[in-house]
């Protein structure tokens, strides 16, 4: 159903069992879409987050203890302030380039609900389709299903850390590790630094 066709139904059901509260002008923003002038909304989809809890108190107390220096160092209460009320970092983007998640939803025969990201149990992260299928669980094997890939990519910021540096071979990842990541020197940018925060 059309989303303005959608609206009007829901509050006419609403009507009909008394839950209806009155309606009001409400003055707003409208984004427009520069091509068609069609009214653009948001689309609610399924995101990825890391939990940032332990490393942001590594980090936190890293800098507490001297063993990271802040510098200039009036950015050291602010690297304070940030990571004592961190939270967890979006590493998604609806985007149609880039890396894209190595996750896939799965989606049972007899599932009731069919719209990806209905259930959160039917995710299972695998970088390619072999990986995958070693990963399924043994209950859902010789059951028709099917799979997909999410069409979400990752973020610049998530790229530029572990993404890269994980994928590597073995002797890249020693040479970098050994010439750059153990430098008693860091420097980085605010937007870099606090891409979380600037919604990297």
């Amino acid at each position: 159903m059309p989303r303005f066709k959608a609206r009007a139904a829901v509050i006419e059901a609403l009507q009909k069992k008394g839950l209806h509260r009155g309606a009001r002008n409400y003055r707003m923003r409208l984004p427009l879409c520069s091509r068609s002038k069609d009214v653009v909304e948001k689309m609610i989809k399924p995101q990825w987050y890391v939990n940032c809890e332990s490393m942001g108190m590594e980090a936190l107390n890293a800098a507490m203890d001297g063993k990271l220096e802040v510098i200039p160092k009036q950015y050291a209460a602010e690297w304070r302030r940030w990571l004592e009320s961190i939270h967890d970092w979006c590493i998604s983007r609806q985007l149609w380039w880039g890396h894209r998640i190595p996750a896939w939803y799965v989606t049972l025969e007899d599932d009731e609900l069919k719209k990806l990201g209905s259930y959160n149990d039917h995710w299972i992260v695998a970088r390619d389709e072999k990986r995958l299928l070693l990963r399924l669980p043994k209950d859902l094997l010789g059951i028709n299903l099917r799979c997909a890939k999410i069409p979400t990519c990752l973020t610049r910021g998530f790229l530029l850390t572990s993404f890269h540096y994980q994928s590597w071979d073995c002797q890249t990842r020693q040479m970098i590790q050994r010439h750059f990541i153990q430098l008693p020197f860091l420097k980085l940018g605010m937007t870099f630094c606090f891409s979380g925060l600037l919604g990297w």
